[in-house]
């Protein structure tokens, strides 16, 4: 058991005490400084040498929607 799926508000905070934590398609929806506080959550529910895998799709500028 070491993955499970948590909610939660991560403007307000995230869970603490994991070693990776995965946010896919997330970020892509907030503007810069909102993204900012959601990473720092993140880093500050991570333990000492975790990681955060963030997975986006990265469309060049300029490009249609799909």
């Amino acid at each position: 058991n070491r993955c499970e799926t948590v909610g939660g508000n991560f403007f307000e905070s995230a869970p603490s005490g994991g070693d990776a934590y995965m946010m896919k398609h997330i970020i892509h929806d907030w503007n810069d400084a909102e993204c900012v506080t959601i990473l720092k959550n993140c880093r500050k529910g991570i333990t000492e040498g975790g990681k955060l895998l963030v997975i986006e799709m990265v469309v060049p500028t300029g490009n249609e929607p799909l």
